[in-house]
């Protein structure tokens, strides 16, 4: 059985009055989910001459951040969902696990869509290994970093290529618990409307007080089963019903 239709989970609910048969999707792991962190700063101990942190990939990383550690050290993450089938649902939420932060205060996180493609990278974080390594992946500079063959993707502005058009936020209260974006089926319809799903970029609000914002998520590499999920949920017509239905039943048949 394919290990995609292990991770799609397929819940039937009750029926509803007036909306008839609804079913919800959850998507998680890491063939469903893609997400890497970007540092913004460059006063990191560098292990090649020349380097700094800007230039450094985390896509295997267990965990990512978002948000302030220090005066200017901010830190985004690339989420993007290659797992979903390109049905816009009626209502989704994506939800990530905060397991740290800087402080205690409540932040908000800005959700918007990525207008440039991104490759999630494997490295783990600065300081570990040589950077940056051949195929490293997304940097706060670059979409994708590719240091051996020189066919690196550069950002048009450094820290991710995004558009204000459509977004969603969240508000992270504590730690030891889930947050959720709503409305998050805004920026599937909008990938769906434009033709690029490239993903997303999680951007800490940095209100005061601004130098400890960070919070701390699992990631999809995270072996805790707390990564990124995306959960989907669909009140079933004919057509979509039909189209989900086929969808599955070619997994199964795989």
């Amino acid at each position: 059985m394919s290990r995609l239709l292990l991770t799609l989970l397929l819940v039937p609910l009750s029926m509803l009055a007036t909306n008839g048969l609804a079913e919800v999707d959850t998507l998680r792991g890491e063939m469903d989910i893609s997400d890497a962190m970007l540092f913004g700063y460059d006063d990191c101990v560098s292990e090649i001459s020349g380097e700094d942190c800007q230039r450094f990939n985390s896509g295997g990383s267990v965990w990512f951040s978002c948000g302030t550690v220090g005066i200017g050290e901010d830190r985004r993450t690339a989420v993007a969902v290659p797992g979903w089938d390109g049905v816009v649902p009626d209502s989704a939420r994506l939800e990530v696990y905060c397991f740290r932060e800087g402080d205690a205060a409540d932040r908000r996180i800005l959700l918007y869509p990525l207008t440039t493609p991104f490759h999630e990278g494997t490295e783990l974080d600065y300081g570990v290994g040589n950077y940056p390594e051949p195929d490293s992946g997304v940097t706060w500079y670059h979409a994708y970093l590719d240091a051996g063959d020189m066919d690196s993707l550069r950002w048009s502005s450094a820290g991710g290529d995004y558009s204000m058009a459509v977004g969603c936020t969240a508000i992270v209260s504590d730690t030891d618990a889930w947050t959720g974006f709503d409305h998050f089926e805004r920026i599937l319809a909008w990938w769906d409307s434009t033709g690029t799903n490239y993903g997303s970029l999680l951007i800490n609000e940095n209100t005061f007080p601004t130098n400890t914002t960070q919070k701390s998520f699992y990631s999809s590499e995270s072996a805790t089963g707390l990564g990124p999920r995306l959960i989907l949920y669909y009140h079933e017509d004919a057509n979509t019903s039909m189209r989900r239905r086929r969808a599955v039943l070619r997994l199964m048949a795989n």
